[in-house]
């Protein structure tokens, strides 16, 4: 049973005071709607009444929004980034006429401190991280949204795992079918990125032997090409080492990024053999691609075109593969 009373639930735990006010509902519900018809009817509805009644038809527009482009994306009519970039614009225009919605009709909330380390302090935390304090806005004037979440996420650390549970599922009770897949997807590009991507080099080595890859000499071969000059990856690889610090990343990515004379050759019953440049990527993360394909090639496909060989992507299911080729 509940030892608590009611007021220190609604003080330490929102998810639990939820659902006491949804099971009472559930037995007086259809009296109390009786009862803000009739003082609706009488002219008694008090401004704050109509607030919340406005707050609820604004989420119900947003989530019958939401399932038009769940319908699209699930139909191909839209890829997943797409998909992604509707979804973000709708949660922050949903929190703005939210936000309008409260100064219109005078809602307050209880600025009551909660209790530290309660549930409903974290979720406060949770809230408190706002998407307009320019915390989260990029050299282009857009919003990193990744950066966004991930210090949402980052507010609920500090309860315990089953805590965790419950209070996900009563923010994200209102969540579509899809909405609920592209978090799971999410928390799969998550573990992608918190796997290291190289054998033998950490989070940050691998970080930036791609900026070197995938920055740094494409551009200096586009500037050589200017000049009418074609410069070979591997030459450019050993061109851009000299912006390495990290002694470790310069030879890693010299080793097997370097110029083609580089590769190693032996003999072999008399004859010099190259030998096969070893797999430098690490297995665990392509596993994790691949199990996921699906739920990755609907919302993240310009993920999987990026991380996957032209192998990998053959062997590719007939969706996941039609979705990377889009």
């Amino acid at each position: 049973g509940i030892e608590k009373s009611y007021e220190e639930i609604a003080a330490t735990d929102f998810p639990l005071k939820d659902e006491i006010d949804t099971e009472v509902d559930e037995r007086i519900g259809a009296e109390l709607e009786i009862r803000g018809e009739t003082a609706k009817l009488r002219g008694q509805q008090t401004p704050q009444a109509e607030g919340f009644e406005a707050l609820e038809a604004t989420r119900e527009r947003q989530q019958v929004e939401q399932l038009a482009d769940d319908t699209k994306l699930n139909s191909n009519q839209w890829s997943g980034d797409v998909w992604r970039e509707k979804y973000a614009d709708r949660q922050r225009g949903f929190f703005a006429s939210s936000e309008q919605i409260k100064e219109d009709f005078q809602i307050t909330f209880d600025e009551r401190k909660s209790p530290p380390k309660s549930v409903n302090a974290a979720i406060d935390a949770y809230f408190d991280v706002n998407i307009d304090d320019g915390t989260f806005n990029l050299p282009d004037g857009t919003i990193d949204w990744d950066k966004f979440f991930d210090a949402k996420d980052a507010a609920l650390k500090p309860l315990s795992p089953s805590d965790k549970k419950r209070v996900m599922e009563w923010l994200r009770k209102f969540d579509t079918p899809t909405v609920t897949e592209f978090r799971k997807a999410k928390d799969v590009v998550d573990e992608v990125f918190e796997t290291p991507k190289y054998v033998g080099l950490s989070l940050e080595e691998g970080e930036e032997v791609d900026r070197i890859l995938f920055e740094i000499v494409p551009k200096m071969q586009t500037a050589q090409l200017r000049q009418g000059v074609e410069l070979e990856r591997g030459q450019a690889v050993m061109a851009a080492v000299s912006f390495v610090t990290d002694p470790d990343v310069a030879r890693f990515l010299l080793t097997n990024f370097g110029p083609r004379l580089s590769v190693r050759r032996r003999r072999q019953r008399g004859r010099t053999v190259t030998l096969a440049a070893p797999n430098v990527v690490n297995p665990e993360r392509d596993a994790i691609l691949i199990e996921n394909q699906d739920l990755l090639a609907l919302f993240y496909p310009d993920l999987l075109a990026r991380q996957l060989s032209r192998e990998q992507e053959a062997g590719l299911g007939e969706s996941a593969f039609a979705a990377v080729q889009r």
